[in-house]
């Protein structure tokens, strides 16, 4: 996969925020599990991962440049489609939930 995603800090919070509040992902700032990448094939000891709501780890970059460029909308471990954590008919695309990230922390 050739890597294009260009996101500033901010819009790397923001978007870390929306996945995992939207689709109750979890973020981890240096995993401890000696595991690999399923997009990259790379270690991710370390590394900043998200965890898809399927339990499945991705390195972030790689995730994110998986659904931001390529708008691959399941797991590329196990196929699974991303589901919101709620099936309320919300607005897709209504951020106000993700406002209150701290952009200042990166900064």
């Amino acid at each position: 996969m050739t890597e294009k995603l260009e996101l500033t800090p901010k819009e790397y919070i923001f978007a870390e925020a929306a996945l995992v509040k939207y689709y109750n992902w979890k973020f981890y700032n240096f995993f401890l599990k000696p595991s690999q990448c399923s997009i990259c094939l790379c270690d991710m000891y370390g590394e900043n991962v998200l965890e898809t709501g399927c339990g499945h780890p991705f390195h972030y970059r790689c995730i994110l440049i998986s659904l931001v460029d390529y708008h691959i909308d399941m797991c590329p471990e196990c196929q699974r489609k991303y589901e919101p954590k709620n099936n309320e008919n919300k607005n897709k695309y209504d951020t106000t939930d993700y406002m209150d990230v701290d952009y200042n922390y990166f900064q």
